[in-house]
């Protein structure tokens, strides 16, 4: 083909693509064909395009040379965007850290100033929105395209590229900068109803901790110490004493089944129901009290488990009902654990007229104790699986030189060893009673 010959062009019998002179302004346009920044085919920035190509977000366009910033500039604003200007890699930086607005930036790989090796985390800081980054470049080897990208770019164009591709890969930019605005604002009302539900919990979890005993109960016979902790912020284990007109403490222990809030709006009613309601303390008529007033939830289907006692310092007699409670260890001084196993349903399941408690009565001597728990202390599980089990609370009680309080102490140091970084699967509570010579 001889150099007179014409060539094709795309442009050339498409009405629909028009000349490059359209895009920007004449004197712009000529300039840019003749730089080889944009490439002369490039299709025209019509109305339509530039509404569907609408960039709404700040921009920043740094390059050595004063026409290639007019003329991105030009080209950015005729999509709505507001332009700031650099020289070299520093103006950049500068520019980036005063104005964190800026969401969109076209960098020129050969600005005075890029740091060696090529990296853009400096112009990424972490007190900033999203930055899009499209590096442009005159030589596009594979290597240099491979350097910017792995340095941080989000994009590479090599010169001359097509004016639409420019500003559609600024769209992408614009569209993920939009998305990570409405996530950064929806991030924000989850963290602030986060916050305000955490509040909520913690003063729940306050006004529960609040019914648990403010000390070791003090008894005429009696040495008394308990632990009590939730799985959870909120637990649905509870438990009391209550130091009766004739010198006996009552106590019991309840665990109301699920965890969680659920179980602890349960635990908390119980618990007032005790302080306050009950009519009596002896354990027979205050488990068929309960069940009177306590029926299962159909819909919710929440029972709950206890164990109620009276303790006699005068005789060192425990007398206890368990209802679907497990049965307590008693450690005597020079002896084995024993463990006294019980029958009886939780409370709620059946009518009280249709099911019957048995009461239990344990003598103990001065040095013995007794120890009533829930099931959340026995089947903590290990990170193997392994349940901590009865056999292991009682050898955490067998401490006769520790106190009651030590006791538990230990025996919630090995619970905790035991459970690991996975943690309790329940909650835990503890009631130990040790008779004491009056």
């Amino acid at each position: 083909m001889s150099p007179a010959t014409p060539t094709a062009s795309p442009t050339r019998g498409n009405p629909s693509v028009e000349s490059s002179a359209e895009l920007l302004s004449p004197t712009i346009a000529a300039d840019a064909s003749a730089s080889g920044i944009l490439d002369p085919r490039a299709a025209s920035t019509t109305a339509k395009f530039r509404a569907l190509c609408k960039l709404s977000h700040r921009a920043l366009v740094a390059d050595p040379d004063p026409e290639v910033q007019q003329l991105y500039s030009e080209c950015l604003r005729e999509h709505g965007c507001e332009v700031q200007v650099a020289n070299t890699w520093p103006d950049a930086e500068e520019i980036l850290r005063a104005d964190p607005a800026i969401r969109l930036s076209v960098l020129d790989w050969s600005l005075p100033g890029r740091p060696s090796p090529f990296t853009l985390g400096q112009l990424r800081a972490a007190d900033r929105g999203y930055l899009h980054i499209v590096v442009t470049m005159r030589r596009g080897s594979r290597e240099l395209v491979a350097q910017a990208m792995e340095g941080g770019a989000d994009d590479v164009l090599v010169k001359p590229f097509l004016y639409d591709v420019l500003i559609q890969r600024l769209r992408v930019g614009s569209r993920i900068a939009e998305l990570e605005e409405r996530l950064r604002k929806q991030n924000t009302r989850l963290a602030n109803l986060h916050d305000l539900m955490r509040s909520e919990l913690d003063a729940a979890a306050r006004y529960q901790q609040h019914l648990l005993p403010v000390a070791d109960p003090a008894a005429p016979g009696w040495a008394a110490a308990w632990r009590w902790r939730p799985c959870a912020g909120l637990g649905g284990d509870l438990l009391g004493f209550k130091r009766l007109a004739d010198g006996r403490l009552s106590f019991h222990l309840l665990d109301v089944s699920g965890h969680g809030v659920g179980a602890a709006l349960l635990a908390v009613q119980v618990q007032r129901s005790l302080a306050h309601d009950a009519p009596v303390a002896e354990p027979l008529p205050l488990l068929r009290w309960l069940n009177d007033h306590y029926r299962m939830d159909p819909h919710t289907r929440q029972y709950f488990t206890i164990v109620v006692g009276v303790a006699d310092g005068r005789s060192g007699t425990i007398r206890f009902a368990s209802a679907g409670h497990p049965g307590p260890l008693v450690v005597r001084q020079g002896g084995p654990v024993e463990h006294l196993a019980t029958r009886g349903v939780a409370v709620g399941w059946i009518a009280t007229d249709r099911t019957q408690w048995i009461e239990h009565t344990v003598d103990l001597a001065p040095g013995d104790r007794c120890c009533f728990y829930s099931d959340g202390v026995t089947e903590a599980r290990s990170d193997l699986g392994f349940e901590f089990g009865r056999d292991r609370l009682a050898r955490g009680l067998v401490r006769p030189a520790l106190t009651t309080d030590a006791a538990l102490d230990r025996v919630e140091r090995e619970l905790t060893d035991w459970s690991g970084e996975r943690g309790l699967d329940d909650d835990m509570s503890l009631i130990l009673l040790e008779r004491i010579a009056n």
